[in-house]
């Protein structure tokens, strides 16, 4: 299944970004970071399902981190999302593939970002405990479902 959504999203990459545009995503994106209460500059960021990076920009524009890491099935949304990241200034950050791989460093993210990824998963609730080991202590989980 993994490979078959892979490749419906790496088909869908050059266009994803103007129809969730079109849709409205990006500005409620903004709305959900600015409603979290991200007082001060977060460190080190993952955006797990990155997409084209829309949440990530969202947080990027309104308290931009050090480092923002992309996690998502399709390599072609992770350039884009890449792309798109470094035409707003943002620091290349690592890429990862998979949620559950366990290659995410524990306690190593003031923010994990993850729009519209759980519902693609078959065990969502093992992809919110690694995401939990993967967040450092105080950090927040935005969720966008």
């Amino acid at each position: 299944m993994t490979d078959t959504l892979a490749l419906r999203y790496d088909r869908a990459s050059k266009d994803w970004h103007e129809k969730i545009a079109r849709l409205g995503y990006p500005a409620a994106y903004r709305h959900l970071v600015g409603q979290a209460g991200l007082v001060s500059r977060p460190r080190r960021v993952l955006d797990a399902g990155c997409g084209t990076g829309a949440f990530a920009l969202a947080l990027h524009q309104m308290s931009p981190p050090s480092q923002i890491d992309l996690l998502d099935l399709s390599g072609a949304m992770r350039r884009v999302a890449r792309q798109n990241l470094k035409r707003e200034g943002s620091a290349d950050g690592v890429a990862y593939s998979s949620l559950l791989s366990r290659d995410l460093e524990k306690g190593a993210y003031d923010v994990i970002l993850a729009a519209h990824l759980v519902e693609h998963l078959e065990d969502p609730s093992e992809a919110l405990s690694v995401m939990a080991g993967a967040m450092a202590p105080g950090g927040t989980l935005l969720l966008s479902v």
